[in-house]
C-alpha cells in the first residue's frame, strides 16, 4: 500500500470524523465494545476495505485515495445504510494504534502469502474510461442467484433481467463491480492497464443514484458472495457475480424499474457519459401513447336511461381502454403534480405483461380533470363508464369533434341547446286537474316535463306561496296520465307539518290521484301497498326509519319538498334519498337555488 503511514495518520488523527453527523457520533461511541471480526481486505496500494460486524449488523468502509487525500464510503444493513453509528464505531475501534499495527501486520502476511508483490508487465495509461450499461435477461440457475431471488422474495421463473456495467479503458472492457477496482487490470503477462479508481467510484454512484444495487455494494445480500466463494467446485456458474447489478429494492417494484429505466433513467444516465443497451429478449418495453388517437365510443346501455363510455387506443393491434387506466391513475394520486406525477414529461402505466405505456403527463392531466367528476376509482371495475344522459351530453357538447352519439343522445342535446323553446315539445295541461294554472307555473310545469322526458333531475326554488305544490301535483297527474310513470308511484317526503297539506292539495286539485299517507306506528302494515298507490306521502323524520323497507319498490319519481332538510347535519336523509330507486327526482325549495348547488 502506497504510504502506509499516510493512511494511518488519517485514521489515527479522526481525519474521517467530520463526515458524520454529531447525533451519529454520539450513538456510534456507544458501540465500540459492540465490534467484532474486524478485518482490513487490500484490493490494492491505493484501494483498502474494513470489514466488520458491529451489534448484529454488517458494515464495511471502503478507502481510496483521491489524489493526495483519502477518500471513503461506508455501507451497512442497518436501516441508515451509509455513515450510520455502526460505520462510526468500526472507524473508532480500527483508528486505535494497536489495532492499527494489527490489522496491517495481517495484511503483510497476506500480500506475502498471496505473491501480490513482484508483479511484471507494462503498465499502459489508456486515458479515463467511459462507461457502458448492458441491460440483459439472465438464467436463474445459479445457485447464487437463487439465493439472492429468496432474499429479493422474487418468484424464480427461471430467468430474470439484470444490468452489468462495464469501464472502457481504449478497447478493453473491465466489469465494474460495487466498489472501485484495482488501481491497475492486468490484460496479459506483458500488459497492465491502469485503472482510474475516482472515476469508477463516480460511475458507481451514479448507477446506485439510478436506482441499481451490485451485489458487491449492497450490504444486506453480500453475504451470498460469501456463501457462494465457500463452495467447493465451479463456483457461481456466472460471470463476474460482484458486477452482477438489479433495481435496489427499497426504490420500488423490480417489474417497474426496467420501464422506467427505459424511459427516464437511460436520458439520467446519458446526461453523464453513459451509453445503454438493452438485449432484445429483455422485454419491458416501453409504448408511447399519442392522446390525439384516442377513439371515443358513446353508447346507449340498451335501457334508453344511460351511457355507455369507452375511450380505445391500440397497442400492437390489440384494442385497450384508456378508462381503467384513468381510474387507477386517479387512485395514485395523478391528477395531482408529485414526483411520480410531474406537471410535464411523461406519466408510466405499468401493464400487466411487463410492458408500460407512457403517457404524456400533461395532456393526460386535462383529460383526468375532465373524467375525475365521472370516474369514482373506489367503484369502478369495468373498461366503460356508466354515464347519466346529463352528463353525456356535457361531454359531447364539449368536444362534438371527438364523438357520434346515437340518436336519442343527438336529440337530448339539441333539447338543451334550444332551450326547450320549440312548440312541439309544449304539453297540454292534464284533463283531470281542478285549478288553472299561471303562466309561470306553466312554465315550471313544462319544465318538469323536459326533465322527465329526458330522466333529469332538477330543483325547483320558487319563492314560498307561489304554488310549487300545485305544479309538481300537475306534474305527477300529467306523467300518469301519458303513461310514462308505468304505473310506477311518485314518492313525496316533506316536513311532518307539511304532509297533511299535500294530502288536501291533492284531493284538491288531482282528484283522480289515489294517495297512501305513511305515519303512525301502525304504517308498517301499508307498505306493501305502496306499489298500487299513485302517490305515497312521507315525513324526512319517518324516512330515515323506514328506508329499508321503502327501498324495496321502485319509484316512478322522488320528491324532496323543502330541499334544505336534505342538509341535515347527520347526512342521514341525504343518504335515505339517494337509497331509493327512481327515474325522476325534484327538489322543491322556498331559497334561492344557489343555496343548495352551493
Amino acid at each position: 500500500m502506497e504510504d502506509e503511514s499516510d493512511i494511518r495518520s488519517h485514521l489515527t488523527q479522526h481525519l474521517w470524523s467530520d463526515r458524520f453527523e454529531d447525533e451519529v457520533k454520539l450513538v456510534g461511541s456507544k458501540l465500540k465494545g459492540k465490534v467484532r471480526a474486524l478485518q482490513l481486505e487490500e484490493i490494492d496500494e491505493s484501494n483498502f476495505t474494513l470489514r466488520a460486524e458491529v451489534h448484529g449488523e454488517r458494515c464495511e468502509v471502503n478507502f481510496w485515495k483521491d489524489g493526495s487525500s483519502w477518500d471513503f464510503e461506508s455501507t451497512c444493513s442497518c436501516e441508515i445504510r451509509s455513515f450510520c453509528p455502526h460505520a462510526f464505531a468500526l472507524l473508532t475501534v480500527a483508528s486505535k494504534p494497536a489495532k492499527l499495527r494489527d490489522l496491517f501486520t495481517r495484511r503483510a502476511e497476506v500480500r506475502k502469502a498471496s505473491g501480490m508483490a513482484g508483479d511484471s508487465g507494462q503498465i499502459t495509461d489508456a486515458g479515463p474510461p467511459s462507461f457502458h450499461l448492458q441491460v440483459v435477461r439472465e438464467a436463474t440457475d445459479a445457485k447464487i442467484i437463487r439465493l439472492l431471488l429468496q432474499a429479493l422474495k422474487i418468484a424464480d421463473s427461471g430467468d430474470w433481467v439484470v444490468a452489468r456495467p462495464v469501464a472502457i479503458y481504449g478497447e478493453h472492457r473491465i466489469p465494474l463491480g460495487g466498489k472501485p477496482g484495482l488501481t491497475e487490470h492486468r490484460v496479459s503477462d506483458e500488459l497492465v492497464i491502469r485503472r482510474d479508481p475516482a472515476a469508477e467510484m463516480n460511475a458507481i454512484l451514479q448507477l446506485q443514484q439510478t436506482g441499481l444495487a451490485s451485489l458487491g455494494s449492497h450490504a444486506q445480500f453480500r453475504f451470498l458472495l460469501a456463501l457462494d466463494g465457500q463452495s467447493s467446485g465451479p463456483q457461481s456458474g456466472i460471470p463476474d457475480p460482484q458486477s452482477l447489478w438489479f433495481p435496489n429494492p427499497g426504490h420500488g417494484s423490480l417489474e417497474h424499474f426496467w420501464p422506467w429505466l427505459r424511459s427516464t433513467g437511460q436520458k439520467q444516465l446519458a446526461q453523464s457519459g453513459w451509453t445503454l443497451d438493452f438485449d432484445e429478449e429483455v422485454g419491458h418495453e416501453v409504448i408511447e401513447i399519442d392522446p390525439d388517437a384516442f377513439k371515443y365510443t358513446l353508447e346507449d346501455d340498451g335501457s334508453g336511461s344511460w351511457f355507455h363510455l369507452s375511450v380505445g387506443f391500440d397497442v400492437a393491434g390489440k384494442q385497450l381502454d384508456l378508462l381503467p387506466i384513468l381510474a387507477q391513475l386517479l387512485d395514485q394520486g395523478a391528477d395531482e403534480v408529485s414526483l411520480e406525477f410531474p406537471a410535464e414529461g411523461n406519466i408510466l402505466h405499468h401493464l400487466d405483461d411487463g410492458r408500460a405505456l407512457q403517457l404524456p403527463a400533461a395532456r393526460i392531466r386535462r383529460i383526468l380533470k375532465q373524467f375525475s367528476a365521472l370516474i369514482d376509482p373506489r367503484r369502478f371495475n369495468g373498461s366503460k363508464l356508466q354515464l347519466h344522459p346529463l352528463d353525456a351530453a356535457t361531454l359531447v357538447h364539449a368536444e362534438p369533434e371527438k364523438f357520434s352519439p346515437p340518436d336519442t343522445l343527438n336529440q337530448l342535446i339539441d333539447s338543451l341547446s334550444s332551450g326547450r323553446k320549440e312548440g312541439s315539445h309544449e304539453v297540454d295541461q292534464p284533463g283531470g286537474l281542478q285549478a288553472d294554472l299561471r303562466d309561470y307555473q306553466r312554465t315550471g310545469f313544462q319544465w318538469m316535463q323536459f326533465l322527465a322526458r329526458h330522466e333529469l333531475h332538477g330543483i325547483l326554488a320558487d319563492d314560498m306561496g307561489l304554488g310549487k305544490t300545485l305544479q309538481t301535483i300537475t306534474h305527477i297527474l300529467s306523467e300518469k296520465d301519458s303513461g310514462r310513470s308505468a304505473g310506477k308511484p311518485a314518492l313525496v317526503v316533506a316536513p311532518t307539518s307539511v304532509v297533511p297539506n299535500w294530502h288536501a292539495e291533492i284531493k284538491r286539485f288531482a282528484p283522480s290521484l289515489s294517495v297512501l299517507i305513511l305515519d303512525g306506528p301502525k304504517r308498517k302494515r301499508y307498505f306493501r301497498s305502496i306499489p298500487h298507490a299513485d302517490v305515497i306521502l312521507t315525513s324526512f323524520a319517518l324516512l330515515q326509519r323506514d328506508i329499508d323497507h321503502l327501498r324495496n319498490y321502485s319509484y316512478h319519481l322522488a320528491v324532496l319538498d323543502e330541499a334544505q332538510y336534505i342538509k341535515n347535519p347527520s347526512a342521514k336523509v341525504a343518504q335515505a334519498a339517494c337509497q331509493l330507486e327512481a327515474r325522476h327526482r325534484l327538489c322543491l325549495s322556498g331559497t334561492p337555488v344557489e343555496n343548495h348547488l352551493g
